[in-house]
């Protein structure tokens, strides 16, 4: 066991990615607070990107296409 210890434990990391995914457009900051509020740990939200990173999630973004028109057929 080399290194610094981990802030949050496996439970931990198992509620912030049941929150993500639950809410996939859910940024890292609102992870970080609903953890606070529901468990009462302080983590950084570069800890909660880590934790999502190493559990395969990547970043989500909406993909930007046109606007539908409506048209008038005769």
């Amino acid at each position: 066991g080399q290194g610094r210890k981990r802030p949050t434990t496996a439970v931990d990391d198992r509620f912030v990615i049941l929150q993500t995914l639950r809410n996939r457009s859910q940024t890292a900051v609102q992870s970080k607070n609903s953890l606070e509020k529901a468990h009462g740990i302080k983590i950084s939200k570069r800890t909660v990107r880590r934790t999502l990173k190493e559990a395969g999630l990547k970043a989500f973004r909406t993909k930007k296409v046109p606007r539908l028109q409506s048209c008038l057929l005769y």
